[in-house]
């Protein structure tokens, strides 16, 4: 998402991996597809300046990271707690401007 372009496919895509990422801790779909689901999740290593920076290092993280035009970013994910609760993540951020400047 640029600023001042209207764009819809931030909240959007957001939403379908917030959905994909709900999956692999819910019963929607089988056992094998979840456990398939979360070792994608978990084999993801983009997201180390993103949710494992700032989350406790003793959680268990798995997430999908996404990034668009303009600093967007999408992010959905799943974290373990130490006592093994999921909680389930789904963060949009973007720049409100452009930079001064060329």
């Amino acid at each position: 998402m640029i600023p001042g372009r209207e764009q819809s496919s931030g909240p959007a895509t957001t939403s379908r991996r917030t959905l994909l990422a709900a999956g692999a801790v819910t019963t929607a779909i089988t056992r094998l597809d979840r456990d398939r689901l979360t070792a994608w999740l978990l084999n993801n290593t983009t997201s180390a300046a993103r949710f494992r920076a700032g989350l406790p290092a003793s959680w268990t993280i798995a997430d999908k990271t996404g990034s668009g035009d303009y600093g967007n970013a999408n992010d959905v994910g799943i974290a373990w707690t130490e006592a093994g609760a999921p909680v389930v993540l789904a963060v949009l951020t973007t720049k409100p401007t452009l930079p001064d400047g060329p």
